[in-house]
């Protein structure tokens, strides 16, 4: 019995942990003092794996977030997913563009956010435009017309206004 009551304390204390740690990435994404949004802090605790590699289903939640802060008008959101995706289509850019090419409605919302990870950066005109070979990523791996329309919301987001 002792051990069960252990075993739980460590997993609370784990969890409380946690929890801090979650709350104090989720506050550093809202950009502000506000606390963060309920949607906020589904993202930053669902969106990265647990084992530090993404998979498909990963990607595709973030993608899904992408579309959907942009249609609710979520600031903080964007400026999280902003900073998020190029890294994360960095890491697995197989699997980034797969799942774009398996849901093409997203390609708008999700390209827009690339081309946006410059405003995240301390130096945006460093950051200007996506890496080169990411871009030969896009081209290839899309069909022509979903290509197309990705590379020029990145233009347009990436372009200072």
């Amino acid at each position: 019995m002792a051990r069960f009551h252990a075993r739980r304390g460590a997993a609370c204390t784990a969890l409380a942990a946690l929890f801090w740690v979650t709350s104090t990435f989720a506050a550093d994404a809202t950009l502000s003092n506000a606390p963060p949004s309920r949607l906020e802090r589904l993202y930053l605790q669902h969106a990265a794996p647990l084992s530090g590699k993404y998979t498909a289903k990963n990607i595709a939640v973030v993608m899904l977030f992408a579309r959907h802060a942009q249609e609710k008008r979520l600031p903080a959101l964007r400026a999280q997913l902003a900073h998020d995706l190029l890294p994360i289509f960095s890491q697995e850019p197989d699997l980034f563009v797969d799942q774009l090419k398996q849901l093409p409605s997203l390609t708008q919302p999700v390209c827009e956010l690339l081309g946006a990870f410059a405003q995240t950066q301390r130096d945006p005109e460093h950051h200007r435009q996506l890496p080169p070979p990411l871009t030969a990523k896009l081209q290839d791996a899309l069909p022509e017309q979903q290509a197309r329309v990705c590379l020029a919301e990145v233009d347009k987001a990436s372009t200072p206004s």
